[in-house]
């Protein structure tokens, strides 16, 4: 999360001028507020998910799943999809035993789907895993590394254990940032003749709290870490960016 604000020791200012200052942040704010969050699920397909490769029995299927899930539109639509591409069968098979699919959470808690025993001749296509698979109890969607492997053994003759694994990771909700100017929270782009003291925090922790400084009528893309609670005194503009611990 980024955040924005300038620091002036003028003992005069014109409104109008502030005023002009102020708009021009809130569109450069609004627009960096914008980028924040992605209303994208990075989508990646691996092939072979589950398989059984012989000289008379082939069976392959690939899954389709977000390598990020970084807003809350994205987590809505959330999906992980499984779909046959190869199937050569006889009465020897492919026989499915035990074949699952396991969703480590990053609480530790799981989701299996487990396919039906038996020689598949058919092709399918299914969502594994939906939106509901990401929330606790209470509704809320986990954020951290989610972890999917499958499990089990395909038999056609000879047996072949299932153990492919990829993993994503859920992250909806930005770090919050405080700047208090003299008992004042500032908006971000806004502007004050006070000290700003900046504090940070996020559910899950931070990364890293860094903040940019420049004297002239650009902001500054150098960045230097700070702790949470520093004060900042010098007369200019800062830029405050705060990275939660999955990015």
């Amino acid at each position: 999360m980024n955040s924005r604000f300038r620091i002036v020791r003028m003992r005069k200012i014109t409104y109008a001028f502030l005023g002009l200052i102020i708009i021009g942040l809130a569109i450069i704010l609004s627009l960096t507020i914008g980028g924040l969050e992605k209303n994208i699920a990075y989508a990646e397909t691996q092939s072979s998910f589950i398989h059984y490769s012989g000289s008379s029995h082939n069976f392959k299927a690939s899954v389709y799943f977000p390598s990020k899930v970084e807003s809350e539109s994205a987590a809505n639509n959330f999906y992980i999809n499984v779909w046959s591409t190869e199937i050569e069968w006889s009465i020897f098979g492919p026989d499915f035993q035990n074949v699952k699919i396991t969703m480590t959470r990053p609480d530790g808690s799981t989701k299996v789907y487990s396919f039906s025993n038996g020689i598949k001749k058919e092709h399918f296509d299914i969502n594994v895993f939906t939106s509901a698979d990401l929330k606790d109890g209470t509704g809320k969607y986990i954020e951290g590394i989610y972890t999917v492997q499958t499990s089990g053994k395909i038999v056609a003759g000879a047996t072949q254990n299932q153990n492919k694994s990829f993993s994503f990771t859920v992250n909806l909700y930005a770090p919050t940032v405080t700047a208090d100017a003299g008992g004042k929270a500032l908006s971000s782009g806004e502007i004050t003749k006070s000290n700003v003291t900046v504090t940070a925090s996020d559910t899950n922790g931070l990364a890293s709290l860094q903040y940019a400084y420049s004297t002239n009528t650009s902001y500054s893309t150098n960045y230097i870490a700070f702790l949470t609670g520093k004060e900042f005194t010098e007369e200019g503009r800062y830029t405050i960016k705060a990275t939660d611990i999955y990015g």
